[in-house]
């Protein structure tokens, strides 16, 4: 996949979802971290990219740089392109850092930030 691809996947994702995919909704948000694929089904935006026969429980945890290379190619990520691994972590941080969703949406300037640093479009 393109990374424009990839972008958008995870993007329309995200706010189709509506929320972030965090470990236990009853913890205080402060404690919260973001999972692949938590017990309600939702899903992060890396986890929206990987199929459910790749996926598995022991990469919980794990910054996507951690991941192995077949669940990242799985995802759609081309690992002979300079600087894939940089762009995927922004894909993570892009759906986990709290401050980047308001009212069940990824902040717009958030995506258009991350879209120009990578040199894609947002698409409406």
């Amino acid at each position: 996949m393109t990374r424009q691809e990839l972008f958008d996947r995870v993007v329309q994702h995200c706010n189709r979802q509506g929320e972030r995919s965090v470990v236990d909704a009853s913890v205080p948000t402060f404690l919260r971290y973001c999972v692949y694929r938590n017990e309600r089904s939702l899903k992060c935006g890396i986890g929206a990219l990987m199929p459910d026969e790749v996926y598995e429980e022991v990469f919980e945890g794990k910054s996507v740089k951690d991941l192995p290379s077949e669940a990242l190619k799985a995802c759609g990520f081309d690992l002979s392109r300079p600087y894939e691994m940089s762009f995927a972590s922004d894909l993570q941080i892009l759906h986990d850092d709290r401050t980047n969703w308001s009212g069940g949406r990824l902040l717009g300037r958030k995506v258009e930030l991350m879209a120009k640093g990578w040199g894609l479009k947002v698409q409406n």
